[in-house]
């Protein structure tokens, strides 16, 4: 349930961030779209993966529903999300992205314990330093969208998931114009 009288049950970010329009809207909806959908040595669904892990990590259930159903459309599987919470090493995913998947729970839960061997493995892993770079961008904003969306109270509905992870898998730049987000 929402903490703020304004904001309805049904409301997701995008209508928070049209709502509350200062400014923040558009440079965050664009920064999803270069980190999510931009260049990248991860796929697009590689990296909505990794930001339902990292929500997971952080049990921002409306992140990792919304993002596992991206990651889900994008053509990954959708139990791996489960898996890798339970032992990153069992978990059905390719073996390269278990280092990144290491970082990024250390990252999200201990940040200042992270060290070279930690980078050295996502690096081993061929994933190169562009790689490690966007991996980590990818796990900052997943910690700052999962308290977000938290310190609002914004309600996790699962019937919504399907439909989110579609649109999502669309990208995030039809989401400024759907919304009105300036």
């Amino acid at each position: 349930m929402p903490f703020l009288e304004s904001i309805d049950e049904r409301d997701k970010v995008p209508h928070v961030l049209a709502q509350f329009d200062n400014g923040t809207g558009r440079p965050l909806i664009d920064l999803h779209q270069a980190l999510l959908r931009g260049d990248s040595p991860f796929t697009a669904g590689e990296r909505e993966q990794l930001a339902a892990f990292v929500s997971a990590v952080n049990a921002c259930a409306y992140c990792e529903g919304a993002h596992g159903a991206a990651a889900a459309a994008l053509g990954v599987d959708p139990g791996a999300i489960n898996a890798l919470i339970d032992d990153i090493e069992t978990a059905p995913v390719n073996d390269a992205l278990k280092p990144v998947m290491h970082l990024a729970r250390k990252l999200t839960l201990t940040p200042s314990k992270v060290i070279q061997t930690d980078i050295r493995a996502v690096l081993d892993a061929g994933w190169g330093e562009r790689g490690v770079y966007d991996a980590i961008q990818v796990i900052a904003l997943y910690n700052f969208m999962n308290r977000l969306v938290d310190g609002l109270g914004l309600s996790v509905l699962p019937e919504d998931f399907s439909h989110e992870g579609k649109m999502l898998a669309q990208g995030y730049t039809p989401i400024l114009d759907q919304f009105g987000i300036r």
